[in-house]
């Protein structure tokens, strides 16, 4: 009994190791190739560390305005880009006192800012405006950083480009 169980132990043995063996052919295995050195291109490539280029500000006409600035979100500091600005009209109220911001954005001056953020109005008619932020989820009108609590107005004036500096707004998104 002792003996056909040894010889069935190494019948199981000798089964498992066999079928542990692969009869067929072999997984290819990659063989190492040369490839040839690089050669220089013909043409213009592009750089990606490139910045993007300075804003180029006109020359304002005798009659006309330009208005420039940089549009930054105010806690991350970084640029607002491809975004549309307007200049709103500013309209008078009763005695000067009262006056609101009048837009439409078929006939305002409209721009739109770069990768830096910054924008460029030119030919500008003269006027008071004020800087309208517009986004698909609504309007604002941007912040005076000079006067806390207060949207930025300014007139322009015949042959005057206006810097407004670097302006900060909270964008809702």
């Amino acid at each position: 009994m002792m003996r056909s169980f040894r010889g069935t132990l190494r019948l199981v043995i000798v089964g498992v190791l066999l079928s542990a063996c692969q009869v067929g052919p072999r997984a290819a295995v990659p063989t190492p190739t040369l490839t040839p050195p690089a050669a220089p291109t013909e043409g213009p490539v592009a750089d990606p560390t490139a910045s993007v280029a300075p804003l180029v500000i006109p020359t304002a006409a005798p009659e006309r305005g330009v208005v420039h600035g940089l549009l930054r979100r105010e806690v991350q500091e970084t640029p607002i880009n491809d975004v549309d600005l307007y200049l709103a009209e500013i309209i008078p109220g009763d005695s000067n006192v009262m006056r609101v911001a009048g837009l439409d954005t078929n006939a305002a001056p409209h721009a739109m800012t770069n990768t830096n953020g910054e924008f460029v109005f030119s030919d500008v008619e003269p006027g008071e405006y004020a800087l309208a932020l517009v986004t698909p989820i609504g309007s604002m009108l941007v912040p005076d950083p000079k006067t806390p609590g207060r949207d930025i107005l300014f007139t322009l004036e015949a042959g005057q480009t206006l810097d407004l500096g670097t302006l900060h707004a909270i964008l809702p998104y």
